[in-house]
């Protein structure tokens, strides 16, 4: 997984963003969110991001699991995300 072409991501405070710089348009991250994201940045699979998670957080593994999918799968269908 990586960012699709023109789309930056930028930590912030409160998690991170998401800016298509061809569109101009951006998504707000959480924190769970930014760190799936700065994972795949950072060239991570996905149990690389699951483990992230699952360190910062008080969270199973499988549960962790779950939202790295969910966050991947949102992503990639909005075009941000790609394989």
């Amino acid at each position: 997984m990586k960012l699709a072409q023109n789309i930056s991501f930028v930590e912030t405070e409160y998690g991170g963003v998401l800016l298509d710089g061809r569109r101009g348009k951006y998504w707000q991250l959480n924190e769970t969110a930014a760190i799936v994201v700065k994972s795949v940045v950072q060239g991570e699979d996905l149990d690389g991001a699951t483990r992230r998670l699952t360190e910062e957080f008080e969270v199973e593994a499988a549960l962790a699991r779950e939202d790295v999918e969910d966050i991947v799968g949102d992503l990639s269908d909005k075009g941000l995300l790609t394989r």
